[in-house]
């Protein structure tokens, strides 16, 4: 059995990178990830596409993804 938490982490402004858990036990879209971390983008890579996949909450709304494990 796993156990599943909270954590905090103060990040300093610039360029972070965080990744995301193999199975999260909440959905997540890429807005609800943004808004949730302060982010100014979040982004992806697409396997099947071969592609990045971006999300600008003040720029690309339309861009929503979601945020799933694998």
């Amino acid at each position: 059995q796993i156990a599943i938490g909270d954590f905090k982490i103060k990040l300093l402004a610039g360029l972070n990178n965080i990744a995301m858990p193999l199975k999260p036990p909440t959905l997540l879209t890429a807005k609800a990830l943004a808004q949730k971390i302060k982010a100014t983008i979040i982004f992806r890579f697409d396997a099947a596409s071969q592609q990045l996949e971006f999300f600008v909450p003040q720029a690309f709304e339309a861009s929503n993804f979601k945020i799933d494990g694998g």
